[in-house]
């Protein structure tokens, strides 16, 4: 009777701990898309929105990275096949996946507690408080708000079902006596293997649960516990060891790539290792001392030029070499090494040597799950008057971090109130200040549009990407009304930096701009003059792609002043420097235009013989072809379309 008395207790529990998270996270699921929602969610309109197999097989293989991740841009159909959209039902649906990865870490935490607790009499009534603790905590902390409501990571919320669930799968077989003819296990391990290729096709750093792995048997099972033989713990130690050796394999394997990311960036790889020690202490900071200003704008965030500049990147090295010196040392301790190697493990693969971002909070959505563990585990130890002290003080945690998700999340909903909060917390993110930019524009606020813009320019003004924004506003928004910058500025400018991201997509900007004639004194000669001056001044170098962007906006623009001949020399310029069969198909329909089918025939059979210009271009290249050949047969049949 005691036993189901304690049962429903915890079953009620478990119910209201879910229901709590979901009141607590659900005002965020108002809020605007933001950040790579723009980047990716957009291609699902490229023909108009996913209604063909063709629509459907670009859309999902859009992401050109080391898998593409399919499975994870599928389920963005669930919520809709087109765009511009509604972004409450895909935040919805985060939503709920975020909730069944806690139903899994209760789970977890199950299985882990259990074996923690291997032996000690208290294992029937511990297990049933503290995996409660540890889900409810890991659902409403801060730190996990941008990864439910930003939609696009998506992606990481699926890579922890899949990584949850291949702890389970692991701790179970682990549970099991070891016995080699026992199919149990060997059906596990095959269960593992499989989940972990599902895992590749959603993120790739669900490769992090081999490092999981690796964690709990050498922390907790480092004496070869539940009866398996020293090789086996051997084997599965190597096994974990090898999901870090992976990423480095690839690395190397793929170091012209790599080399060509890192051209992207504002910082070296040595910096980028040096800066992620600043990093990473702020995100355990930010795990300990919970705080509601978790906004997902960091491209204000100063890279570290040297191991003392600043000096808080040398303490924060020693800081880190400390704590994984002292894991090493108690490694047996496993109140001490196991949060320590999880949530410094977890961050391997982000946080290290790979061209990334610096800073990203979503990327502490399973990392911080050790240190929650090994809270939940010092309250099961503690005795007597410190265990009540203990106790209150969690208590008082799990409070705070349900007020502070609470507040995040309304702001998270409110779409003025987080543009405004942001970018007064990050003056110097051009993000930030482009989504304030962004708020003003669509309320017609002059006076909030020329403050932002006058920012802008104050702080990047150097910087080629801003003078075009502000340029943008001034001739496209305030219709040539007010002045922020000069042509001859934006023309000094371009003479002297090298094309990168943030200029190439301006450049679209005002192509499109241009083409619905938004734009007062700008028009198609003014794109052909600035993307000629930077290529006279040998400023179209450096990376691959937006070089081709510009090139393919300063061929559209020629084009637009019937200098057809001319733009299609120009993406034949653009082939030479990326062979893409969408460029020769772009020539033979504007040469089908001015009636040059010959020609046009000739660079689609040259489109055919094209290389592949991302992972899986293949995939629809054929149907592309017969696309713009049906376009081209119209055009000599004298048909519009």
């Amino acid at each position: 009777m005691q036993i189901n008395t304690q049962q429903f207790i915890a079953t009620a529990l478990f119910a209201l701990s879910l229901c709590a998270s979901y009141v607590v996270l659900s005002p965020g699921l108002s809020g605007p898309f933001l950040l790579d929602d723009f980047v990716h969610l957009p291609n699902m309109a490229v023909n108009g929105g996913v209604d063909t197999w063709l629509d459907l097989k670009r859309f999902v293989f859009s992401i050109d990275t080391s898998t593409g991740r399919p499975l994870s841009l599928l389920t963005f159909l669930i919520n809709d096949y087109t765009w511009p959209s509604d972004p409450y039902s895909f935040k919805y649906t985060n939503l709920l996946i975020h909730l069944l990865n806690g139903v899994l870490v209760f789970v977890f935490c199950r299985q882990l507690l259990f074996a923690l607790n291997s032996g000690n009499s208290g294992v029937n009534r511990l297990p049933l408080f503290l995996p409660l603790l540890v889900m409810f905590l890991w659902l409403i902390h801060p730190l996990q708000i941008s990864s439910v409501f930003m939609v696009i990571q998506r992606m990481t919320l699926l890579m922890g079902t899949v990584s949850l669930l291949c702890l389970i799968v692991f701790m179970s077989c682990r549970s099991r006596v070891f016995n080699v003819k026992d199919a149990w296990i060997w059906g596990l391990t095959l269960l593992f293997g499989f989940l972990l290729a599902l895992g590749m096709l959603i993120k790739e750093t669900v490769l992090m649960v081999l490092v999981y792995v690796f964690v709990i048997e050498y922390t907790l099972f480092s004496n070869g516990r539940q009866g398996w033989p020293k090789w086996a713990h051997k084997l599965i130690c190597f096994v974990g060891v090898l999901g870090l050796a992976l990423p480095v394999f690839y690395y190397f394997a793929r170091l012209d790539y790599m080399n060509e990311l890192w051209s992207r960036r504002d910082f070296s790889a040595t910096e980028r290792m040096l800066s992620e020690s600043r990093v990473l202490l702020e995100y355990l900071k930010g795990t300990l001392i919970p705080s509601m200003t978790a906004s997902p704008y960091h491209d204000d965030f100063e890279p570290s030029s040297g191991l003392f500049q600043p000096f808080s990147t040398f303490l924060c090295v020693v800081v880190i070499s400390f704590l994984l010196g002292a894991a090493l040392y108690f490694r047996r301790v496993f109140l001490v090494s196991f949060p320590i190697f999880w949530f410094f493990g977890g961050h391997y693969l982000e946080s290290t040597f790979l061209p990334i971002e610096l800073y990203f909070e979503h990327r502490n959505y399973l990392p911080i799950l050790g240190v929650f563990i090994a809270l939940a585990f010092g309250v099961a130890r503690c005795e007597g008057r410190l265990k009540l002290l203990l106790r209150a003080a969690v208590g008082v945690y799990v409070a705070l971090c349900l007020g502070l998700a609470l507040l995040a999340s309304a702001l998270w909903g409110d779409s003025v109130a987080q543009a405004k909060v942001w970018a007064a917390e990050h003056p110097n993110s051009k993000r930030a200040q482009d989504q304030l930019l962004n708020h003003y524009i669509n309320i017609g606020d002059a006076d909030g549009i020329d403050g932002v813009v006058k920012n802008v320019i104050s702080v990047h003004g150097d910087e080629l990407p801003s003078l075009l924004v502000a340029y943008w506003v001034q001739q496209c928004v305030r219709k040539g009304e007010i002045t922020y910058v000069t042509r001859d500025r934006i023309f000094s400018l371009a003479e002297k930096q090298i094309i990168n991201v943030g200029a190439a997509q301006m450049l679209k900007t005002f192509d499109a701009e241009i083409g619905r004639e938004q734009c007062v004194g700008v028009g198609p000669s003014f794109l052909v003059e600035l993307v000629g001056t930077m290529r006279e001044a040998g400023k179209l170098e450096g990376e691959v792609i937006p070089i081709i962007i510009a090139m393919q906006t300063l061929a559209r623009a020629h084009i637009r002043l019937q200098e057809v001949e001319v733009g299609v020399k120009i993406l034949g310029d653009a082939y030479e420097v990326m062979p893409r069969y969408d460029l020769r198909l772009l020539q033979a329909y504007y040469s089908a235009q001015i009636g040059d089918f010959e020609l046009a025939k000739h660079y689609v059979e040259e489109a055919r013989l094209a290389p592949k210009h991302n992972r899986y271009s293949h995939l629809y290249k054929e149907e592309d072809i017969k696309v713009t050949e049906e376009r081209i047969r119209r055009l000599a049949e004298g048909r519009t379309f």
